[in-house]
């Protein structure tokens, strides 16, 4: 999957630059469902102005699911699945 904005969110990362609560859920939700550890995340927003390492690991393990046994996808991941569904649906009635 062709993720621009996920690119871009790393790229400000890597140059310390301040990341919106929503472009920090998304990116910390993207790589932790790409099975990145959460120590390597950890390191990454490390990068921010206002990182606060207890805080990014309490929100790390919220998003895995070991704190209220829900674990978050993507927004995109899911669009795509159902984009999928409704393909393969509309080809299986002709209407596509």
């Amino acid at each position: 999957m062709n993720l621009p904005h996920i690119e871009q969110s790393l790229q400000s990362l890597s140059r310390g630059e301040n990341l919106p609560h929503v472009e920090r859920f998304e990116l910390a939700t993207y790589l932790l469902n790409q099975n990145k550890p959460i120590e390597d995340i950890v390191l990454l927003f490390k990068n921010l102005p206002d990182y606060d390492e207890q805080l990014t690991r309490h929100h790390l393990q919220y998003l895995t699911g070991k704190m209220t046994q829900i674990k978050l996808e993507m927004y995109s991941d899911k669009l795509e699945r159902m984009e999928r569904m409704i393909d393969s649906m509309m080809r299986k009635y002709g209407l596509k």
